[in-house]
């Protein structure tokens, strides 16, 4: 496969985490504490998608403002020993701190640091100017981005389109009791998301940015997984709202269930951008459910962020949209060891593209 360039850009943190497995179980006192696992350091954020990108050979950017401080000289320096040139471009600003995640245990908690002062202004031309595809992630956890009616973000839309790019979003989900939460998202989702080609998202933030009738069913959006046991018709009504924003795709990841795959009709595919215009009219007017690979008594894994590397992979390769969406299954089943073998026995010529390009 021969893949064009795409440039990711967004939320980036040093993921900082530690299991319970050797915590000492024991009642700690308010002078003692508790032994806990190894710390493991590791890029958090849009890095994840960027590397996994790197690692199917597709020519990647990334663009990100960091901290020039102590995790934010170890943040690049695990990026830098897994793929040196996505290092090129990030911001280190003395002025912020890094942001980082603690993950312990089941508990999950994040400093958003320099994520809250990223601008439009901050995106080099030249970089854009190189690359094909340009795919944005998180805002919704970056209060320079979501503010004001989300006017930053349409401002970094805006620009990427003017030198001929397609744009690809991820909102991520808000933090619900923060600032995020409180956000008029139906403005925001009117201004952005008629300037985006693909959106990218699960079932909770189509459920909490979309809020369909009878969203008194999910009071926790956070805590629903994928389609199973919804209403019939959930996700093409849900798709249907965002196609008439004028997006071109969305790819929804379903968790455990796979993926599902929505395309506009050829009225909304008139000015794609470099990333989608080889695309033909087997793009058009699609839908689409994709199920996760797995075989055996293998334990079924389905990693979102090296599953949308693998469609976003495809999309760049100018694949038709089963093969994109074959690409986001075997590359979310790469810690599924037995399930990624079984499919590249059933899929040969996409594991010879992938490993030639690479």
């Amino acid at each position: 496969m021969i893949f064009k360039k795409a440039v990711i850009a967004g939320y980036l943190s040093l993921d900082i985490t530690s299991s319970l497995h050797d915590a000492v179980p024991s009642k700690p006192t308010r002078r003692d504490a508790s032994q806990i696992g190894q710390a493991v350091l590791s890029p958090g954020g849009l890095a994840k998608l960027a590397l996994a990108l790197h690692h199917l050979g597709v020519p990647t950017g990334l663009i990100g403002k960091v901290g020039d401080d102590a995790f934010g000289e170890v943040f690049v320096r695990v990026i830098k020993d897994k793929a040196p040139t996505l290092v090129d471009s990030l911001i280190l600003d003395p002025s912020v701190p890094a942001a980082y995640k603690l993950n312990i245990g089941d508990a999950h908690y994040y400093f958003p640091g320099a994520n809250k002062s990223f601008y439009a202004s901050d995106l080099p031309r030249d970089i854009l100017r190189e690359a094909d595809l340009f795919h944005f992630g998180y805002p919704a956890l970056m209060r320079s981005i979501y503010r004001g009616d989300g006017g930053e973000l349409v401002s970094i839309l805006q620009r990427v389109r003017r030198e001929g790019l397609s744009t690809s979003l991820d909102f991520g989900m808000p933090e619900m009791g923060g600032a995020a939460g409180a956000v008029d998202w139906s403005v925001l989702l009117e201004n952005a998301l008629p300037l985006v080609d693909v959106l990218i998202a699960d079932i909770p933030q189509l459920l909490f940015f979309l809020k369909p009738e009878g969203d008194q069913q999910y009071p926790g959006y956070e805590h629903v997984d994928g389609i199973g046991g919804s209403p019939p018709g959930l996700l093409h009504m849900l798709s249907e709202r965002v196609m008439k924003f004028g997006v071109n795709i969305l790819m929804v990841n379903l968790g455990e269930q796979g993926f599902y795959l929505r395309t506009n009709g050829e009225h909304a595919w008139k000015r794609p951008g470099r990333g989608l215009s080889g695309l033909g009219e087997a793009w058009f007017d699609r839908e689409i459910r994709e199920p996760v690979f797995a075989s055996g008594d293998q334990e079924i894994i389905n990693d979102y962020d090296h599953g949308l590397a693998g469609f976003l992979a495809g999309l760049l390769a100018d694949s038709d949209p089963e093969t994109a969406l074959k690409l986001a299954a075997a590359a979310s089943a790469s810690k599924n060891q037995e399930a990624l073998r079984s499919f590249w026995d059933a899929n040969p010529e996409i594991r010879r593209d992938i490993e030639a390009s690479s």
